[in-house]
C-alpha cells in the first residue's frame, strides 16, 4: 500500500470500511431485522385470530340462544301432549272453547285419521257448527290465530236459519317424542 498515493489509500480504506460494514449488516443486522418483522407479524396475526375467535364465540352463543328461542316458539305452535290420543282430545277441547267463547254452537266434531309428517303428526277434525255471521267470523279468526296453531284446511259456509252453517276441516300438529336410544 506504500506505493499508492495518500488519496487513493484513503479511498481504499473507506471502501474497505464500507465492505466491512456491509458484511456486518448482511450477517448480523439484516437477520435481526427480519426476525423482528416476523415476530411483529406473528403477534398481529395472533391478536387478529384471538379477536375473531372471541367474536365467533359471541356469535355462536347468540346463535344458540336464538335457536333455543326458535325451538320454544315452534314448540308453542304444536299440540303439547304425552301421546296422540291426548293431543287429539286437547285439540277438540280447544276448538270447543273457541266456539263457545265466540257464541258458535257446535253440532258435530269428528276426528279424521292422523297423518305422519316426519316427527310431526297431523291431527284433523271435521267440524260442523252454526252461529250468527259475526260470531262465525270471530270463531274462524280465533281458530286461525289460536295457540297451538290450527289451520282451516276446508271451509264451506251456507246461509241457514238464524245465521250461518259452517262445515270445515281443522288441522293441528303434534310432535312425536323421540324414542329412547334413537339418537334424535
Amino acid at each position: 500500500m506504500k506505493s499508492l498515493s495518500p488519496p487513493v489509500r484513503r479511498f481504499a480504506a473507506v471502501g474497505l470500511l464500507v465492505c466491512v460494514l456491509g458484511l456486518a449488516w448482511g450477517a448480523v443486522l439484516a437477520p435481526i431485522g427480519s426476525w423482528a418483522t416476523n415476530a411483529i407479524e406473528a403477534r398481529d396475526e395472533a391478536r387478529f385470530r384471538a379477536a375473531r375467535e372471541a367474536a365467533l364465540g359471541r356469535d355462536q352463543a347468540s346463535d344458540a340462544t336464538e335457536l333455543a328461542s326458535l325451538r320454544a316458539d315452534a314448540q308453542a305452535l304444536l299440540l303439547s301432549a304425552a301421546n296422540e290420543a291426548l293431543a287429539g282430545s286437547l285439540m277438540q277441547a280447544r276448538l270447543a272453547e273457541i266456539t263457545q267463547a265466540t257464541g258458535v254452537r257446535l253440532e258435530l266434531m269428528e276426528a279424521l285419521p292422523p297423518a305422519k309428517h316426519g316427527t310431526l303428526v297431523k291431527l284433523a277434525l271435521t267440524v260442523r257448527a252454526h252461529g250468527a255471521e259475526h260470531a262465525v267470523k270471530d270463531a274462524l279468526l280465533a281458530i286461525e290465530t289460536a295457540s297451538p296453531l290450527f289451520t282451516i284446511e276446508r271451509l264451506t259456509l251456507r246461509a241457514a236459519e238464524g245465521g250461518v252453517r259452517v262445515d270445515m276441516t281443522v288441522a293441528g300438529f303434534w310432535a312425536v317424542a323421540p324414542q329412547a336410544g334413537s339418537g334424535e
